[in-house]
C-alpha cells in the first residue's frame, strides 16, 4: 500500500458512510504510519467526526474463504446438475478443484443426492478432499459447484441481541482503535465489516437476515459503546445492508456498492 492510498476497507467504508451522511468524507491518516484515525468529517484541525475502521475477521477463516469459496463457483463439465459443497478450514483447494468433479460424478452415478461425514462409502474419501457434507442443488446449473465454509446452525434473534452483546466485547477488545479515536472531533466513529468467522454464528445470520423489504431488522436495545466512541457502522460482506448505532437509535444503511 503506498502513501496517500487508503486501504480497500477504508475507501469501501468511506463511500458507504458518505452516501448514507450526505456528507463528505476523506482520507485522514493515508497509511501515513502515525497513531491516527482512518477517516473524517471536516476539517483536519476541527473535524465534525473521526472514523476508524477495524475488520472483525479470522485470519484462518478468511485464507480459507479467499483460497476457496471467495474465487467463485467452480465449473465441471459432465455433472447432472449444481452442487453446494460445505468444506473445512483447512481443505487444500488445489486438490479439491483437481479431484471434486470425479467425486460428485461418482455421487450423481450412485443416486446420492446428500453426503455427510459418517457416511462410511465415502468418509475417507471426503475427509482426503477436506469435505463436510455435500448437497445435490435441484436449482442450480448443471455443473456449477459452490463450496462453502460450515457455519453453526443457530436460530436467528429477534432483537438483536447477540450482535449488541458482540459490539461491545469487539469494541473492548481493540485498545489500540480507542486511542486513536481519544479526539476533540464532536463524533467517534468505528466501522466494522464482518467477514466469515469474524464473529459468532448468531451475529453473521442476524447481519445476513432481512424482511420483507429486504432490509436487515433493528436491534431492539442500544450499545454498550466504550469511551470514546460514539457511532458504530457494522456490515457482513456477504450482506448488501448493514446496521449504524448513530448515538441515539438504530439506522441501516446500505451497500451502495459492493465489496469484491
Amino acid at each position: 500500500m503506498k502513501l496517500g492510498e487508503l486501504r480497500p476497507e477504508e475507501e469501501w467504508a468511506r463511500r458507504l458512510i458518505s452516501a448514507a451522511l450526505s456528507r463528505d468524507v476523506v482520507g485522514n491518516d493515508f497509511n501515513s504510519g502515525f497513531r491516527t484515525y482512518d477517516l473524517r468529517i471536516g476539517d483536519f484541525t476541527r473535524p465534525q467526526a473521526a472514523i476508524e475502521v477495524v475488520q472483525a475477521v479470522s485470519g484462518k477463516h478468511q485464507k480459507a474463504w479467499k483460497s476457496g469459496p471467495g474465487r467463485g463457483a467452480l465449473h465441471v463439465p459432465g455433472l447432472d446438475g449444481g452442487w453446494i459443497v460445505v468444506i473445512t478450514p483447512e481443505a487444500d483447494n488445489r486438490v479439491l478443484r483437481q479431484d471434486l468433479g470425479s467425486f460428485l460424478k461418482r455421487l450423481e452415478k450412485a443416486g446420492q443426492a446428500v453426503v455427510e461425514r459418517g457416511d462410511v462409502s465415502v468418509e475417507s474419501e471426503m475427509k482426503r478432499l477436506g469435505i463436510e457434507s455435500a448437497y445435490s442443488d435441484l436449482d442450480g446449473t448443471p455443473g456449477t459447484v459452490y463450496t462453502t465454509l460450515p457455519i453453526a446452525v443457530s436460530l436467528v434473534s429477534e432483537d438483536g441481541g447477540p450482535l449488541v452483546t458482540w459490539l461491545s466485547n469487539f469494541l473492548q477488545a481493540v485498545p489500540d482503535v480507542l486511542e486513536k479515536l481519544a479526539t476533540s472531533a464532536e463524533e467517534r466513529h468505528v466501522f466494522i465489516p464482518v467477514h466469515f468467522g469474524g464473529a459468532p454464528s448468531e451475529v453473521l445470520l442476524y447481519l445476513t437476515d432481512s424482511d420483507n423489504d429486504g432490509l436487515p431488522p433493528l436491534p431492539r436495545k442500544a450499545p454498550v459503546l466504550p469511551a470514546p466512541v460514539t457511532h458504530v457502522w457494522v456490515i457482513s460482506v456477504f450482506a448488501g445492508h448493514g446496521l449504524r448505532w448513530d448515538g441515539g437509535q438504530w439506522l441501516t444503511f446500505p451497500d451502495v456498492e459492493r465489496r469484491p
